[in-house]
């Protein structure tokens, strides 16, 4: 159960990520994810493989959450966070 929540958190902060931040954030926030998923399976003691599962699964579900607010950003016509215009103003 503690673990579906948390990955659902890194879900909406990669979901956050895409509707604010270019893809640079994106791979700065992959490398905290790695550093803090590490830690922590190594904090728990669990297995080498059992760490490198969780940390792999925390880093696709971040970028999970960032494409797919991306692409809902194209869709639904959200306005664009860095000059107020819409996506479809775009040429």
């Amino acid at each position: 159960m503690a673990l579906t929540v948390t990955f659902l958190f890194i879900l909406f902060i990669g979901a956050v990520l895409g509707l604010r931040l270019r893809v640079h954030a994106l791979i700065l926030a992959s490398i905290l994810t790695v550093v803090v998923a590490a830690s922590i399976g190594m904090a728990d003691k669990q297995s080498a493989w059992s760490a490198a599962l969780t940390t792999m699964v925390a880093v696709v579900v971040l970028q999970m959450g960032y494409l797919t607010a991306i692409a809902a950003h194209g869709v639904c016509d959200l306005p664009c966070c860095n000059d107020g215009s819409s996506a479809a103003s775009f040429p």
